[in-house]
C-alpha cells in the first residue's frame, strides 16, 4: 500500500459516510475539487504522509501504472525515466536497465531530476487513469485524489531563500539518491514477487555504469546544504542498497555491456552470475578519489580473486580487461560484443527454464553461510565511507577530478 491507511482504519471508518457522499457528488471529480470537498480533503490529508510535489507525482505515476497493468492482466512494466532506471518484467525475468547513456549510466541522477520528463510522465498517467475500463474502489480513488492534490499543490516548500530560477528551487526537495532508492525497492520487491524468477541488470549504450555521479558531492556545497547531511543520508541509502543485494532471494545476473566503474564493479561479488562483453573494463579508483571500498568488496574480492589481486584493484586502482576479469574469477562468461545481446538472451532463457523454487532454495542455502558477515562488512564500509565523504582529502580529490574532466 502506498499510504498507511490500515493504521488509521478507525478514523477512516468514521468518515466513510462523508467519503461515499464525496464520491457520489457530480462535481467531485478526481481532478477538480470544489469548495464542497475542501473540508473533507483536509480531514483525509491527516491519514496520509506529507509528500513533496515530486514524491507525490512519482507515487501517483506508480499507482496508475499498477492499475493499468492489473486491468490488462499483463506483466507489470514501468519506466522510471526520471531516475534513469528502466524496469520491466517479462516471462519471469525482471530487467533493471541503467538508462543514462549521456552520463555513462552514472547511478545517481542529477539533482534537477529531468523535471520536464517528470511532468510529461505525470500527464500521461492522468490520461491513462481516464482510460481505465474498470472503476477503482473507493480506497484507491481516495489515494489517487490525495496524491493528485499534493502533486499539484501551489505550495512549493524550500529549505532556503534561493535567488535562482523556479526549476532550481525544486531540487532541495528531491532526493539526490533517488536512483538508489528505486533500484533498492525493485530488488526488495523481486524477493517478494512469486512471478519473478531472475533479476538481470544491464546498461544502455556503450557503458554498463560509470558508478556514482560525483555531482552528488558538488551540488550540496553549491546550494548551501551541509555535506555532512548528504553523507549521513548517503550512508543510510548505500547500506540499504547493498543489503538489498545481500538479501535478494532470486538469482541476480549482471550483463556487463561496457566499461564498469566503482559500485557497479564492487557489487559484482554479490551477484550469482556475471556475463561480460569483451570490450568491457572493470575499474575501482576509490583511493584516487579519497574514498574507500563499498559493496562488500573488501570481503568478496579477496575471496574471489585472492588478497593480492584484490589489493591491486581496491588499493592501487588496477583496471581489469574483460579477459582479466574472467581469468580472476570476477565474471563467469565473456562474449564478443557483436554477439553479446543474442548470447545473453539464449543464456537467460535457459536459466528461466530452471525450477524456480529449487533455484531460490539453493541460493538461500549458499547465501546463509555468510549473510551475517556480509551485513557486518556492509555496515563497516558504509561507516568509513560516510567519514571519508566529509574529509578534506575526499573533497580535494573530487575537486581535482572535476578540474581534470573539464579541461
Amino acid at each position: 500500500m502506498i499510504f498507511p491507511v490500515d493504521k488509521c482504519f478507525t478514523e477512516f471508518r468514521n468518515i466513510q459516510t462523508e467519503v461515499n457522499e464525496f464520491l457520489r457528488h457530480p462535481c467531485a471529480s478526481l481532478f477538480h475539487c470544489p469548495i464542497y470537498t475542501r473540508n473533507f480533503y483536509h480531514r483525509y490529508k491527516r491519514l496520509v504522509p506529507k509528500l513533496s510535489q515530486d514524491e507525490a507525482k512519482m507515487q501517483y505515476i506508480r499507482l496508475i501504472s499498477d492499475l493499468v497493468a492489473r486491468e490488462a492482466d499483463a506483466p507489470v512494466t514501468s519506466k522510471e525515466a526520471h531516475v534513469g532506471l528502466d524496469c520491466s518484467l517479462d516471462r519471469g525475468i525482471l530487467k533493471l536497465c541503467l538508462n543514462r547513456p549521456a552520463k555513462k549510466n552514472a547511478i545517481t541522477p542529477e539533482w534537477q531530476m529531468h523535471y520536464s520528463t517528470f511532468i510529461d510522465s505525470f500527464d500521461r498517467a492522468k490520461e491513462a487513469l481516464n482510460k481505465l475500463k474498470t472503476e477503482p474502489n473507493n480506497e484507491i480513488k481516495l489515494r489517487i485524489y490525495a496524491l493528485y492534490k499534493q502533486a499539484t499543490s501551489a505550495e512549493i516548500p524550500v529549505r532556503f531563500e534561493p535567488r535562482v530560477p523556479f526549476r532550481i528551487q525544486l531540487y532541495p526537495e528531491l532526493h539526490p539518491f533517488q536512483m538508489y532508492r528505486i533500484w533498492t525497492k525493485n530488488l526488495v520487491d523481486a524477493s517478494n514477487n512469486p512471478e519473478v524468477k531472475l533479476v538481470i541488470i544491464t546498461g544502455v549504450g556503450d557503458y554498463f555504469s560509470s558508478g556514482n555521479d560525483l555531482t552528488t558531492f558538488i551540488k550540496p556545497l553549491q546550494s548551501g546544504i551541509p555535506i555532512a547531511q548528504v553523507a549521513s543520508e548517503g550512508r543510510a541509502i548505500l547500506y540499504q542498497f547493498v543489503a538489498a543485494f545481500i538479501d535478494c532471494n532470486k538469482p541476480l545476473v549482471a550483463l556487463i555491456n561496457g566499461p564498469a566503474v566503482g559500485i557497479s564493479v564492487t557489487t559484482l561479488g554479490l551477484y550469482d552470475f556475471v556475463v561480460t562483453a569483451d570490450p568491457a573494463t572493470f575499474h575501482t579508483p576509490f583511493v584516487n578519489l579519497g574514498q574507500t571500498p563499498e559493496g562488500c568488496s573488501s570481503h568478496t574480492f579477496p575471496q574471489i580473486m585472492g588478497p593480492l589481486r584484490a589489493n591491486d584493484m581496491l588499493l592501487f586502482n588496477r583496471k581489469l580487461t574483460a579477459q582479466e576479469a574472467l581469468d580472476w574469477g570476477l565474471v563467469n562468461r565473456m562474449f564478443p560484443a557483436n554477439e553479446f545481446s543474442s548470447s545473453c538472451d539464449r543464456l537467460l532463457q535457459e536459466m528461466a527454464q530452471l525450477p524456480s523454487e529449487t533455484l531460490r532454495f539453493s541460493k538461500e542455502i549458499m547465501r546463509a553461510r555468510d549473510r551475517d558477515v556480509l551485513h557486518a562488512v556492509n555496515e563497516r564500509e558504509c561507516e568509513r565511507l560516510a567519514e571519508r565523504w566529509t574529509s578534506q582529502e575526499c573533497m580535494q580529490a573530487v575537486s581535482q577530478f572535476f578540474k581534470r574532466t573539464s579541461q
